[in-house]
């Protein structure tokens, strides 16, 4: 899926290896998930059983599937970390509490599990809007997981 994808899922893999790859106690929020990442937690997580996106959509269309991935990976956010316009921000400074605690099965994996099918889903549209939706959201996580990284939080 391209060097972005790689840094990511190393820099996943660090934050796990920090926690051991240790079961995390957090419950992700489930009210704000695209119907899509429950049906695929309700099959256990299964490669070969992955959910269809029928309309992937960008982020500033709510029924698409970037649109509702998007209001819940937003959810999951500090509050520090506020939308301006459909972006964002990245603040030098924010309360990563919650967020540390999203390690395990029902934590980020859950986030990295569903932008590595969304990603393989786009292959075959690497120059289209579709695309860039997926980078930015690759490229956001990889910031977050190196703000979770740097925070001090972890392991607390």
């Amino acid at each position: 899926l391209g060097i972005e994808w790689g840094e990511c899922v190393s820099k996943f893999f660090d934050f796990e290896g920090v926690w051991g790859f240790e079961e995390g106690s957090c419950q992700m929020a489930r009210a704000k998930r695209p119907a899509e990442v429950g049906m695929w937690l309700q099959r256990g997580r299964k490669w070969y059983l992955l959910p269809s996106i029928l309309l992937v959509g960008t982020r500033d269309d709510h029924e698409s599937f970037v649109g509702r991935w998007w209001t819940w990976y937003t959810s999951l956010q500090p509050p520090e970390r506020v939308l301006i316009g459909t972006t964002l921000s990245r603040p030098e400074s924010a309360d990563w509490s919650g967020m540390v605690a999203m390690h395990g099965t029902n934590g980020l994996l859950q986030v990295m599990g569903v932008l590595s099918w969304w990603g393989d889903k786009l292959l075959k549209k690497r120059d289209g809007p579709e695309w860039g939706e997926w980078i930015a959201a690759v490229e956001d996580i990889t910031w977050v997981l190196d703000e979770l990284m740097d925070s001090g939080e972890i392991g607390l």
